[in-house]
């Protein structure tokens, strides 16, 4: 059975995910340089969301489990609501831009650190 906090999470996680791997997505971080922390936001959530598609097989998580897929939810839908403001705000020049790289270079780091603590919540190691 599947827990609901892992539905919840998986349910922040897909979303987020066809946007980071939309054209659009790809053009922005062309155009703003910060095509390596998008690759890299990509790369760990993918990570992500296969580690909470194997906690779907929980019938228990313990609270470890269930607080690192909590700070995955949120973490998922801070990212998604920023990424929708600056595609809303796109080509403005104004200081949007330089939040947003900000942003997702520090989102990347959060969740390289999240993505590290899952291997530490990892059931039968």
């Amino acid at each position: 059975m599947m827990a609901p906090v892992v539905t919840a999470a998986l349910g922040a996680l897909g979303p987020l995910l066809a946007k980071l791997t939309d054209p659009l997505a790809n053009e922005c971080g062309r155009l703003k340089g910060v095509r390596r922390e998008i690759r890299s936001l990509r790369s760990e959530l993918t990570g992500m969301h296969g580690a909470l598609r194997k906690y779907t097989n929980l019938v228990n998580p313990d609270e470890q489990v269930k607080e690192w897929i909590s700070l995955v939810r949120e973490l998922a839908y801070d990212t998604e609501d920023c990424f929708d403001k600056f595609i809303h705000h796109l080509g403005d020049g104004g200081p949007q831009e330089a939040g947003f790289k900000e942003f997702i270079r520090k989102t990347a780091r959060r969740l390289k650190t999240l993505g590290s603590s899952a291997w530490n919540c990892q059931p039968n190691r």
